[in-house]
C-alpha cells in the first residue's frame, strides 16, 4: 500500500509524526513532504513529495497517487480547510492523534476524524464493536478493565494535604484545544467549569489541576472551596483518592472510568453516549446527581476495551491495527 504522511511543519513531523510514520513504513511503501526526512534503516521509506499542500498545491498529491493520506489533527485551525479539500479530491484520509490508556504511551488512528467525529463515537452498544472490526467478548472486556487497574493503574500513595474521598476533582484543558472549540456544547472557558463545580458542590473542597500547555493560567482562586495543586500532582493518584471527577472531556476523565469514579462529562469525547459518563443534560440541569451516578461495571469494561483494542503502542506498534484502519480508509472512501 502506498502512504503519503503529511504534516503542517518540520518540527510537527520530528516532535509527532515521525513515530506512527516509521510504524507504518515497516509494511508499506511510505512518502513524506519534506526531503530531508527519512526513517533510517526502513527500506520502505521511498522519499518525498515536493508540495506546499497547506497553499492547496494538491498537483504533486495527484500525481503521487497514494491509496491513503495520514495526517494529524483535521479540526485544528491550519489543517481544517487543507484536509476537507483533499478528502475532496477522492483520497482516503487517516487521522493521528495521542491514545488514551496511558495518553503518553500509545497513538491512535482514524479513518474518520477525532473526539466526537471518530469512529470510535459509531459503538453505542456491545454489538456495534463489529462495526470496527473488533472482535473481542465480555470476558475479554473485563479481563482488561482489571489488568489496568492492576498494573499501570494501580493504587497510587495517598497525597499529602488533600482530604482523600471529600473532594470534586476538576482536570482542566486548553482552552484553545479543537476538543473545548469543538466537542463542548456547554462550556469552553475552565472559569466557568470550575464556578459551576463549586456552586453546584459547596460542602466539598474542588481540587483543581491546570493542563500543562496552559502555563499562563493564574493558579488561585476567589471561591472558598476551590484550591490548585502543584502541576507536578499525580492527576492518576487525585483520579483515585477523589469523591467524584468532574470536567469537559479530558483524557483524564477516561482514566477516572478505570478507576471507577462518578465521572461528570460536560462535552464530548470517544468514549460518550456509552452511559459510563454522567452527561449532556441530564448533568447541566442537576449536577448533584453525580454523586449517585453508578454505571454498570460491564460498560465501563466494553468503553475501555474498546479503546485499549484501538489504541497503538509507541514503542511495539501493532501492525495488525495499523492495517485494519488503513483498510477501513479505503472501504469508507
Amino acid at each position: 500500500m502506498k502512504v503519503l504522511c503529511l504534516a503542517i511543519s518540520r518540527e510537527y513531523f520530528l516532535t509527532s509524526a515521525s513515530d506512527y510514520t516509521k510504524a507504518i513504513a515497516r509494511e508499506h511503501e511510505v512518502y513524506t513532504c519534506y526531503p530531508d526526512i527519512v526513517a533510517t534503516g526502513l527500506p520502505n521509506v521511498k522519499g518525498h513529495v515536493p508540495c506546499n499542500w497547506h497553499e492547496f498545491d494538491f498537483g504533486p498529491i495527484k500525481a503521487l497517487q497514494p491509496d491513503v493520506i495520514v495526517t494529524g489533527n483535521p479540526r485544528a485551525a491550519w489543517n481544517r480547510a487543507p484536509m476537507l479539500l483533499l478528502k475532496m479530491q477522492g483520497f482516503p484520509m487517516v487521522f493521528a492523534e495521542y491514545g488514551w490508556l496511558p495518553q503518553r504511551h500509545h497513538f491512535y488512528f482514524d479513518p474518520v476524524g477525532l473526539g466526537n467525529e471518530s469512529i470510535l463515537t459509531w459503538v453505542k452498544t456491545f454489538n456495534d464493536k463489529d462495526v470496527l472490526k473488533l472482535h473481542f467478548d465480555l470476558q475479554d472486556a473485563m479481563n482488561a478493565l482489571h489488568s489496568l487497574q492492576q498494573g499501570y493503574y494501580n493504587p497510587r500513595p495517598k497525597l499529602r494535604n488533600i482530604p482523600a474521598g471529600d473532594y470534586i476533582f476538576v482536570p482542566l484543558q486548553w482552552e484553545w484545544d479543537s476538543s473545548i472549540i469543538f466537542d463542548s456544547s456547554y462550556f469552553k472557558s475552565m472559569d466557568h467549569l470550575i464556578a459551576f463545580a463549586a456552586f453546584n458542590f459547596p460542602e466539598f473542597p474542588i481540587v483543581v489541576k491546570a493542563h500543562p500547555l496552559d502555563k499562563n493560567r493564574k493558579r488561585n482562586c476567589l471561591l472558598p472551596n476551590v484550591s490548585y495543586v502543584e502541576p507536578e500532582t499525580d492527576p492518576i493518584a487525585l483520579i483515585q483518592q477523589s469523591r467524584a471527577v468532574f470536567g469537559i472531556n479530558s483524557t483524564l476523565l477516561i482514566e477516572a472510568l478505570v478507576a471507577e469514579k462518578p465521572v461528570a462529562a460536560l462535552g464530548e469525547n470517544v468514549a460518550s453516549c456509552r452511559g459510563v459518563f454522567y452527561e449532556g443534560k441530564d448533568l447541566y440541569q442537576n449536577p448533584r446527581g453525580l454523586l449517585e451516578f453508578k454505571p454498570d461495571k460491564k460498560d465501563i469494561a466494553l468503553a475501555i476495551n474498546i479503546l485499549l483494542e484501538w489504541q497503538i503502542l509507541f514503542s511495539n506498534p501493532d501492525m495488525r491495527k495499523i492495517n485494519r484502519v488503513l483498510q477501513l480508509a479505503i472501504e469508507l472512501n
